[in-house]
Order: structure tokens, then sequence, then C-alpha cells
């Protein structure tokens, strides 16, 4: 296996400079950390395990005594339907078409559910009626998806039930779904910032990762998102797609400058060829793209050489105005990072279909 890597980490563009992690990682003595590379290169989500003896009431009891001691916590909200499956998701969804005569039930339902997990939290954990939210944060799935009726609902639920007293909003959404109508609705609703996925701004990469929206829809939903003066407007890409270049990332890099984007995330794409039961984006779920239910004409995966020079092309048209915070995540440098988190609550629906 370690020719392969090698082989990998020697599949250079030569139009861009060889980054100096490869010669490290090449060398035999590092093996090691190059085995480590292969299964999560970055942006690898560790979780705490089970405790032994450690029954749910006593969870739930230094739960309550943390929170009431925090400042303030993060509250994120998972909604997880979605009106297709991106080709490399792993993520548990529930694909539904907004428009179908279902579709209303199904909304009600999701948000019946989510109101009701919140509740029982509220109940087993008092303290988090008190403490003060500093960010409440809708994500998905496609959030966007929610009717207005069940947006506001859902919005109006926690608004009564939490401590909103000095908090910020954000939403995530698809730029598909993200019009000036229901962007406007968003900031009557009291959002402040928005985050969505373009993964490129490269039509030919968008539709090979399956996604229904364009790069034109990507450029309109920030120019409205700005028009209606949100906070801050936070850009999600990939790299790492099938058939992607580094001349593409290029691209992209070249139209964030020129949008000027306040916060930008570019994450790496983990698939089954370099980690057996993970991604960088997912669970252990398999993809359409790993289940081969899905092809592109381009079927190969930018080499690690290739990914090292996107990381370090990354890193040079960012550097000079944006930090980094913590891995892959750039703001402006003229923006302060709020990162006053205590704890995070995500409450998740679990929806069988």
């Amino acid at each position: 296996m370690r020719d392969t890597h090698i082989a990998s980490l020697n599949d250079i563009d030569e139009k861009y400079p060889r980054p100096n992690i490869c010669n490290i990682l090449s060398k035999k003595e590092n093996t090691d950390l190059l085995e480590y590379v292969i299964k999560d290169p970055f942006g690898c989500h560790i979780f705490p395990g089970d405790i032994d003896n450690y029954p749910l009431t006593s969870f739930y009891d230094d739960m309550n005594k943390e929170i009431k001691k925090a400042e303030n916590i993060h509250l994120c909200v998972y909604i997880p339907t979605c009106r297709y499956r991106c080709h490399f998701c792993q993520f548990p969804t529930i694909i539904v078409n907004p428009k179908s005569a279902k579709s209303d039930s199904l909304f009600k339902e999701i948000v019946d559910l989510n109101i009701k997990e919140a509740t029982l939290w509220l109940k087993q954990v008092p303290n988090l009626a008190n403490v003060n939210i500093g960010e409440f944060n809708i994500f998905g799935g496609t959030p966007s998806l929610l009717p207005d009726s069940e947006l506001k609902r859902l919005i109006n639920f926690y608004k009564n039930n939490f401590n909103f007293s000095s908090t910020t909003m954000r939403f995530e959404g698809e730029p598909g779904r993200l019009n000036k109508e229901y962007l406007s609705l968003l900031k009557e609703l009291g959002f402040s910032k928005l985050s969505f996925g373009t993964q490129s701004f490269q039509d030919h990469l968008i539709k090979a990762c399956g996604r229904k929206h364009t790069g034109k829809e990507c450029f309109k939903t920030i120019v409205d998102a700005n028009a209606l003066c949100f906070e801050l407007i936070s850009v999600d890409l990939i790299y790492g797609l099938f058939g992607q270049s580094v001349d593409d990332v290029k691209n992209d890099m070249e139209i964030i400058k020129k949008l000027n984007i306040s916060h930008v995330v570019c994450t790496k794409l983990h698939m089954k060829e370099f980690m057996e039961t993970r991604t960088g984006v997912s669970g252990e779920r398999d993809s359409l793209w790993q289940k081969k239910i899905i092809t592109v004409a381009d079927r190969l995966i930018p080499s690690l050489e290739k990914q090292y020079q996107i990381r370090d092309l990354i890193d040079r048209y960012l550097t000079m105005e944006y930090n980094e915070h913590p891995t892959m995540y750039f703001y402006k440098k003229i923006l302060t990072l709020k990162n006053g988190k205590a704890l995070l609550l995500i409450l998740i629906n679990s929806i069988q279909r």
C-alpha cells in the first residue's frame, strides 16, 4: 500500500509548486504519518465515548450544573430534510419534494417533533431555560425547505422558551432555495447570519455533485444577502471532488476574493478510497458515489499531492485577508471571532421512512 500512497504523493500538477509536506511524507521514516494522513488528512470529528457506570440521571444533573455556570451556550437545531441527496453525502436525511401534496404534513411533523424533543430537554435540564443563548443555529439537511408558517412556528417556540435576550441567529440553507423573499423572512425573524454550501462555483463540479443549483444562483444569494445587510455570510466549499483540478479551486478562490465574502469554510472530502468508515463531511453511510449508483465522466479523486497543492493554494489566496480558525474555517481579519460557546446542544429528529 505504501507504494500506492507514494504514487499519489508524486502525482503533481506541474503548474503549481510542490508542497513541502509531500517531501516530508515521502520519507520512509515518516510512513506512520503517511498512513495517518491517508486515513484522515484533515478535519476528523472526535466524539466522547460512553462512560461506564454513569446513569442518565447523573448526566442530566451534571449538565444542569454546568449550564448554570455557563455565561452562554450555542443552541443548534437540526432539520433533516433535503430535496435531493448530494452524490457525496453520507448524512441521514429525508428526501422530500417541497411541492408534493405530502410535504406540508411532513414539515409539520418535523417541527412538532423538534418542539417535543426540546421540551423534554427543558424538563430534564431546567437551566436550559435560563442560560443566555449566545448563538442560535438552524442547520441541516436543508432548513430552507421549511415553509414560512412552520419556520415561524419553530422560531416562536424557541424565543418563548429559551433566553434570547442577547442572541445572534444563524441559518443554513441551499442557494437554490434562498431567494430574496426567503432571505427577507429570515431577517424579519431575527437572523443576521447566513451559511450555505456551494461546494464549488464551477457548474461542471456542482452538477457532478448532484446538486440542483448553479453557480449563478450562488452569486445571487450572496448579492441578495448583502443587500439585506446580513452580518455574516459563510460559504462552504469542498475540495477532493471527483474530476476536480487545482485550476478549479484556483477559480473558486478568485470568485471568493471578487465577492468579498466574510467567512469561507473549505472542507476536504474523504471518500472510501482514503478512509473506510468515516468521511470529513459525514458519518458511516456510503454515498451514492461510493455505491457507484452515480458515475461521473472522470471518476478520479485528485491525488494526495494535488490535494496538498490545493490546500497550499487556498492558504496563499486567503492568508492576507483572512484568519484561519481552527482549521479550514476562514474569517476576515477585520472581524472578531465570537467563540463564547460553553455547550453545544443539538436537537435531532430521527424520523423513519
